[in-house]
This record gives C-alpha cells, sequence and structure tokens, in this order.
C-alpha cells in the first residue's frame, strides 16, 4: 500500500484517560469484594506454602495452585493464584477480573 493509503494498522489513535476514576472505581471494587478476603496465612496453610507440587496452571497473573481451605466448618477445593508482578499486571487488573467471576452464574460455580 502506499503511504497515502489508509489501513487500520496506520490510523492515528488518540488515547487519553484519567487515572484518579481508576483507582476509585479499584477502590470501591475492593470494599465492595471485602468479605471474600482471606487471610495470606490461610491461603499458605491451604496450598502448602504455595508448594509447586500444587501448582495447577500457570495464567496471566502468575502461577495457580490447588488447595484445601476450612470455610464455614467445611474443607472447600480452591484454586489460589500468587501474583508474579514480572508480568506487568497489578492489583487494578486483579480486582477487575474478581469484579467480573463475580457476576458470572453458573450450576457448577457457588
Amino acid at each position: 500500500m502506499s503511504p497515502q493509503s489508509s489501513s487500520p494498522s496506520n490510523i492515528p489513535l488518540k488515547l487519553s484517560f484519567e487515572a484518579t476514576p481508576i483507582i476509585r472505581n479499584t477502590a470501591s471494587t475492593i470494599s465492595e469484594f471485602a468479605h471474600l478476603l482471606i487471610p495470606l496465612e490461610q491461603v499458605l496453610k491451604a496450598t502448602n506454602n504455595f508448594h509447586h507440587d500444587n501448582i495447577i496452571s500457570h495464567g496471566d497473573f502468575g502461577p495457580a495452585y490447588r488447595g484445601q481451605l476450612l470455610r464455614s466448618g467445611q474443607l472447600i477445593k480452591i484454586a489460589a493464584r500468587r501474583l508474579d508482578r514480572k508480568r506487568g499486571l497489578g492489583e487494578i487488573e486483579f480486582w477487575t477480573e474478581v469484579s467480573m467471576l463475580s457476576d458470572l452464574n453458573h450450576t457448577n460455580l457457588e
């Protein structure tokens, strides 16, 4: 294509955003899901201190570990993610995913 032609790869884009609303939204998301927070000590115990034998996958946030957690007197199976900051994702992306997953409704999800 000639330099004069227009294609999606050479159309100039103007991106702008304001960081403050994102931080405010993250703070409200964190408080909305505060009841789901599990103390780190319990997660460490459930995953055997994030033992490599318990790794079930490697995702965008880092490794995911299987474990068993005692909640309300019942032993439940869990998958716990351990954030690997070298992957470039952080708290905003994590809480965005928590928010999205909380809206899922499926018979296999309780």
